[in-house]
């Protein structure tokens, strides 16, 4: 696989993205502000539909897993995306598990892509704030690594919503200054977001079958959310609406459209167009 499916992927996923380790313009919280929004920091499970030309093309997740001395974020981008050669599709999918201290320090991260060749694979680890030493899997029985000097904490592209809305509490006009490390180029870049807008969304909290009509999952139970529209003003980063957990409410960019969604709406509903399950029954059944 080349490194540009890899790149599509680390992408996707910035678009998904779930953030910890925040840095505000001018005032750049210390490792005491880090802990404390760390313990208020729980486990969340989000799952979104993803489109593109308005119709569903795959499936994306972010998870949070929490530990006694640590956390786990689990975000996973799986789509149909136009191929790199030639015309039609290709079924891409990306991972990246990345696990971190309590006090939000980035520990080790893993992403993998699998697309139209061998599945490229990217191992982090810090060691403190001073070095990130990566090694790149290319699906091929070799390996190559790298050290890359830091200067201090990072954050990881799927790491930014959390961040933005843990650092403060969100508000039209503020500035975020954020070190990114970008697992592609394995460079720290310099990020500056804006909080541009703020709105109300409309989202289902759960799901039903529709056995008698359309045999899809159904959005049930609307909720209201409040959101605020983050969006980059130099580096590494894509415009999306972010909650006051840090959770992405929707996002466009690179053609795609990420709504929030229930597991079922999101997840069997593609499923189910991309022919992977029979709607012949009151519930579907799946490969």
């Amino acid at each position: 696989m080349n490194r540009r499916w890899a790149a599509a992927g680390v992408l996707a996923l910035w678009i998904v993205g779930l953030g910890m380790l925040v840095r505000r313009e001018y005032i750049r919280p210390g490792l005491a502000h880090l802990a404390e929004a760390g313990a208020r920091i729980g486990p969340m499970s989000t799952y979104y539909i993803v489109e593109r030309d308005g119709r569903q093309v795959g499936f994306a997740s972010s998870i949070i897993d929490t530990a006694p001395t640590s956390f786990t974020a689990t975000d996973r981008f799986e789509a149909d995306v136009p191929a790199t050669r030639g015309p039609g599709t290709r079924r891409t999918t990306t991972l990246t598990t990345v696990e971190l201290s309590k006090s939000l320090r980035v520990r080790e991260f893993e992403t993998s892509t699998a697309s139209e060749g061998p599945t490229l694979v990217t191992k982090g680890r810090a060691e403190d704030d001073s070095a990130m030493v990566v090694t790149v899997f290319t699906g091929r029985g070799d390996s190559v690594s790298h050290r890359v000097e830091l200067s201090g904490p990072v954050l990881m592209p799927t790491l930014i919503p959390i961040g933005v809305a843990f650092s403060d509490q969100p508000k039209v006009g503020k500035r975020y200054v954020l070190p990114v490390f970008d697992p592609v180029t394995l460079s720290v870049v310099e990020t500056t977001l804006a909080i541009r807008a703020e709105s109300v969304f409309v989202v289902s909290d759960s799901a039903v079958f529709d056995s008698a009509g359309t045999r899809l999952w159904l959005g049930v139970t609307p909720d209201t959310v409040r959101a605020w529209n983050v969006t980059p003003v130099s580096g590494h980063a894509f415009a999306e609406w972010v909650d006051d957990q840090g959770r992405v409410v929707q996002s466009s960019a690179a053609g795609f459209v990420l709504r929030r969604a229930p597991y079922e709406v999101a997840f069997e509903n593609w499923r189910i167009a991309s022919g992977q399950c029979r709607k012949t029954s009151a519930l579907t059944r799946c490969n």
